[in-house]
């Protein structure tokens, strides 16, 4: 009925797409400064979103997980895929 999906690595792949959404929310956020005619400034407040969702039989679940192959040859198992993704929201200081 319920099946779930988990990897052995999965504390390093966390820790990795929690890396780049950091290096991509000061990307972004260094772009708008810029184009704002400032520089961007220390962090004033940051807030870390992870893909986990609690259910209310408190299991967890990734966004999304998906399987790909044919029903036809039902004597191969094909490794499913599993995406960790990361949510970082901060707030920066804009220097003139």
């Amino acid at each position: 009925r319920s099946i779930s999906f988990k990897s052995s690595r999965e504390t390093a792949l966390r820790e990795e797409a929690r890396a780049l959404a950091v290096a991509e929310a000061r990307e972004k956020a260094s772009g708008l400064a810029v184009a704002f005619g400032g520089r961007l400034g220390p962090v004033y407040s940051i807030n870390s979103l992870n893909s986990m969702q609690a259910h209310g039989d408190g299991n967890t679940t990734l966004d999304r997980i998906e399987v790909t192959g044919s029903r036809i040859d039902s004597g191969r198992y094909l490794q499913p895929t599993i995406d960790f993704k990361e949510r970082v929201s901060a707030v920066f200081e804009i220097s003139r």
